[in-house]
């Protein structure tokens, strides 16, 4: 897993999740396509997915045109699905999500809003939080073991 981390909007990101075997790739709360696209133009991907943590605009701004310019599927919380444009699959505490090559585990994490989730790469040892304050000192995520 290769990730790639694109600034938008003025002081916001984009996490890209390449699969370089297959060269597609997701993207983590894309609000600004016209930042995340010259990139996987650039190095011929594939969007296959969109992950949104939760439904702020500065987060989901730019799954419908990503949805309808690459055909890609879009996951977010199930507490917000009807908040979240396009928004395909929702998922839960404790969901298993597999994209590629890759697994991630759902946490729910309310707060910054009701529904809030992270994605939790446990294999890759990434964790996307989106706006969920985190720091190292407070945030505990199993190693092999149920939480």
């Amino acid at each position: 897993m290769k990730v790639k981390t694109i600034p938008i909007l003025s002081d916001n990101y984009t996490y890209l999740i390449i699969d370089k075997e297959n060269k597609s790739c997701s993207a983590i709360d894309p609000a600004s396509p016209e930042e995340i696209i010259p990139f996987i133009e650039k190095e011929n991907l594939v969007l296959k997915n969109i992950l949104n943590t939760h439904y702020h605009n500065d987060h989901t701004g730019g799954n419908l045109y990503l949805k309808e310019t690459y055909k890609c599927k879009i996951y977010g919380p199930d507490g917000e699905k009807d908040k979240i444009p396009g928004m395909d699959i929702a998922l839960k505490e404790n969901d298993i999500l597999k994209i590629n090559n890759y697994s991630a585990k759902i946490f729910e994490t309310p707060g910054h809003t009701a529904g809030h989730i992270i994605y939790w790469f446990e294999k890759e040892k990434k964790v996307f939080t989106g706006d969920t304050p985190v720091s190292y000192t407070h945030l505990t995520l199993p190693t092999n073991r149920e939480v």
